[in-house]
């Protein structure tokens, strides 16, 4: 089940938005130019590809109007993954106030959110709420200028985050925020060996799929699970592989779940 619950984390970071990576476009026909303006391959050869191409490239300063957010609210069970239906999802800007856009998931736990953006990338979060699960907050590593059909809510019941405390042998303290990190390069790939940097709290890398006291980078999952955080915004970056990833500021709150993503 804890397994599961890590691998689930991997699908935080297809909410991202990194500055561009380089194209995976095929080859065109000989004497014909690639749509991503490199020089053609040999025939039958693939064109050079960077997972990394993104780091440091300028973020997008616009949107469209509106952007559309789809994803679907879930929770872990023997069998893997079950829906949650009926879950309240919203979007908000990371300022606070009013939700931007409300939906409930349906029967299969899918939902739906269209937000106005005012032409600029929208620099905010979703929250997924149901009587029974600790509130889940996704927030992405950059903020949305296009529209994403991943927006996956896993949601856990306290029942569950003691299970994970214990895999763990950490001890949550009340008053204090979760956080679940996965960091991944321009392909929205998992990256191993990379050590995170966050303002507060404990951190557990995984090995083999569970939360290790001994490992110190992450592995082949990318992921990193942070208890006893600070409430209040807090800053994540990474590194790996002489590659320093783009830092990004987010809010924490106490006894939630709170999960993000760190890329180039």
């Amino acid at each position: 089940m804890i397994r599961t619950y890590l691998a689930s984390l991997l699908l935080v970071t297809s909410l991202g938005a990194c500055g561009g990576s380089s194209s995976s476009t095929a080859d065109a026909p000989g004497a014909s130019i690639d749509a991503n303006l490199t020089p053609d391959s040999p025939p039958g050869t693939p064109d050079a590809h960077d997972p990394f191409a993104c780091a440091g490239a300028a973020l997008p300063t616009t949107a469209p109007a509106s952007l559309l957010i789809v994803g679907d609210t879930e929770t872990i069970s023997l069998s893997g993954t079950d829906p949650v239906t009926g879950a309240t999802v919203a979007s908000y800007v990371k300022a606070g106030g009013s939700p931007l856009a409300t939906v409930t998931s349906n029967n299969t736990g899918a939902f739906q959110l269209t937000v106005a953006t005012g032409g600029t990338p929208l620099d905010g979060y979703v929250l997924a709420t149901k009587a029974t699960y600790l509130d889940t907050y996704l927030y992405p590593p950059s903020p949305l200028a296009a529209d994403t059909d991943k927006a996956k809510m896993l949601m856990i019941t306290p029942q569950l985050f003691t299970q994970l405390q214990a895999i763990a042998t950490a001890t949550q303290t009340a008053g204090k925020g979760f956080v679940g990190v996965i960091v991944s390069d321009c392909d929205y790939q998992p990256v191993a060996g990379a050590t995170i940097t966050i303002s507060s709290g404990d951190i557990r890398y995984t090995a083999s799929g569970l939360p290790s006291m001994s490992a110190t980078v992450t592995d082949t999952d990318g992921v990193a699970l942070i208890f006893n955080v600070n409430p209040g915004a807090v800053t994540v970056t990474a590194t790996a592989g002489g590659v320093t990833y783009r830092a990004h500021t987010f809010d924490v709150r106490a006894d939630v779940v709170t999960t993000t993503a760190v890329q180039p």
